[in-house]
């Protein structure tokens, strides 16, 4: 994607995930991770902001009805164009997540068109967790095959052996284990309440590592990068947070994660963020003046709505008048824009700007004639 050095750009990076089980390895993407990758992109005038829904859903976009449009109309934010692949992070575990039982109607999203690839789940009448309804729309769906290819992957997953969590203990282990259970299974009385069970535990396990197998496709492909990794047992920490009448637990699991984690993750994705963006040579100061002023044209401009009949006669202005003889246009008759302090007139100028440039390739304000009998715009 072209980028003016002038311009702070922003990549915003989703982050893919239950909840509970994933405290740690969170806390390391936003506190060593990203800022790593920042201090690097600085002098690129580049900066990441890593979406974690963790705090962005709030209580009244809880509801079951309004978490998947939350999730993946933020997951649709993370494109940095809209034929390719949002930036992404999935940390994969054993935990499924939870399932809403209706997906909501296309017409629902901000960009229906993106979610063809819904319709074969209600085909099938299959429900699958929110975290893999936004792995499947953000990277692995049929969609994001035909878009176009960048020249680096835009999605990362780490996946962590869950052998780790046989050395927690059974009351709190239940943070880090799928937590569907057939309503055969056999449960220990302490933890009962911990488990969902549903006939359908089978089809969601099965779910879990069908994803999980199609991610591995897609890395021996070169389509995405992966990283596994293993916690250290004898540092896992549970927090149980609350416990309602009937015993059902509430609580957070932390991991010791290997000491190569960040760095890992620093790696890789700097290699395709320095494969995407490489550095761009230094401007000169006349460049650099241009780029701030294209900058500046572009930000005033974003506020102007209608005006479409003052930046009609600035146009007519700036393009080559008619013959003399047919016309009262004077040659050095200058064109004032004028109107009342914050009325809107270097908002304009910067639309018309933009406008010239679009349509009057290698005309200027400055050379072309202007009609005697133009009437100077209202206040603009």
């Amino acid at each position: 994607m072209p980028r003016n050095p002038a311009e702070l750009m922003t990549i915003r990076v989703f982050c893919s995930s239950t909840f509970v089980d994933t405290q740690s390895e969170r806390d390391v993407l936003v506190k060593e991770v990203f800022p790593e990758l920042n201090a690097r992109l600085r002098s690129r005038n580049m900066q990441l902001v890593m979406v974690d829904l963790r705090w962005g859903v709030k209580a009244e976009d809880s509801q079951a009805n309004t978490i998947q449009l939350t999730c993946l109309n933020e997951l649709d934010r993370c494109r940095m164009a809209t034929n390719e692949a949002p930036w992404f992070i999935g940390l994969r575990t054993e935990r499924y997540g939870w399932v809403q039982m209706e997906l909501n109607p296309r017409t629902d999203f901000d960009h229906p068109d993106r979610f063809l690839w819904m319709d074969s789940l209600r085909e099938q009448n299959k429900n699958v967790s929110i975290t893999s309804l936004e792995v499947m729309h953000g990277v692995t769906d049929v969609q994001q095959t035909t878009a176009t290819q960048s020249s680096a992957p835009h999605a990362f997953f780490l996946f962590r052996n869950p052998a780790f969590a046989a050395d927690v203990p059974q009351l709190m282990r239940w943070i880090f284990e799928y937590e569907y259970k057939t309503p055969t299974e056999a449960v220990p009385d302490e933890v009962k309440h911990q488990y969902q069970l549903t006939e359908r535990a089978e089809e969601y396990h099965q779910d879990l590592q069908d994803l999980n197998n199609k991610i591995r496709a897609m890395e021996r492909e070169g389509k995405v990068v992966c990283y596994d990794y293993f916690p250290d047992p004898a540092k896992t920490i549970t927090h149980k947070t609350g416990q309602l009448p009937n015993g059902k637990m509430f609580g957070t699991g932390y991991v010791s994660l290997p000491p190569s984690f960040a760095d890992t993750v620093v790696d890789q994705l700097w290699k395709a963020l320095d494969t995407e963006y490489p550095a761009l040579p230094l401007p000169s100061a006349d460049e650099l003046e241009t780029f701030q002023h294209q900058l500046a044209a572009k930000v005033k401009s974003a506020g102007v709505v209608g005006r479409a009949r003052l930046l009609q006669v600035l146009m007519d202005y700036a393009q080559a008048p008619p013959a003399p003889e047919s016309s009262a246009w004077v040659a050095d008759t200058p064109l004032v824009v004028h109107g009342e302090a914050g009325s809107g007139k270097s908002s304009l100028m910067a639309r018309f700007c933009l406008d010239v440039e679009d349509q009057v390739t290698g005309s200027t304000a400055s050379t072309a004639p202007a009609p005697a009998s133009a009437p100077a715009p209202a206040a603009a």
